[in-house]
């Protein structure tokens, strides 16, 4: 008896699919696709899957996971994601100047203390 092994599947049982699926981080045009496909379909995952386009129903569902995750946390505490925005917009001009400093001493050399 001769058995068929994994045909038709790529590495780790994951049937091979026409569509090119991507890991790691979530880009900005599939996340508002995600938001999309969510309006549309509700919690069924395939069909927002099937929007999205570049992940599996797998992968859709666990971003869901952390997506209402961090709703809930905003409408749970609005104050502390309104004080992250204003400490990186404060930031930045902090980081700015440091920059400038270090630019002047490479310029000019190191200065005598």
């Amino acid at each position: 008896m001769c058995k068929k092994k994994n045909v038709g599947r790529a590495q780790g049982g994951v049937k091979n699919t026409k569509q090119k699926q991507l890991t790691g981080w979530w880009d900005i045009n599939e996340q508002r696709k995600f938001v999309e496909g969510l309006k549309i379909y509700g919690r069924s995952w395939k069909k927002v899957a099937g929007v999205v386009g570049t992940r599996s129903s797998s992968q859709v569902r666990s971003h869901a996971q952390k997506f209402f995750l961090n709703e809930e946390n905003r409408r749970l505490f609005p104050r502390a994601d309104k004080k992250i925005s204003k400490l990186k917009k404060r930031s930045k001009p902090v980081i700015n100047a440091i920059k400038e400093k270090k630019k002047r001493k490479l310029v000019t050399g190191p200065t005598a203390e």
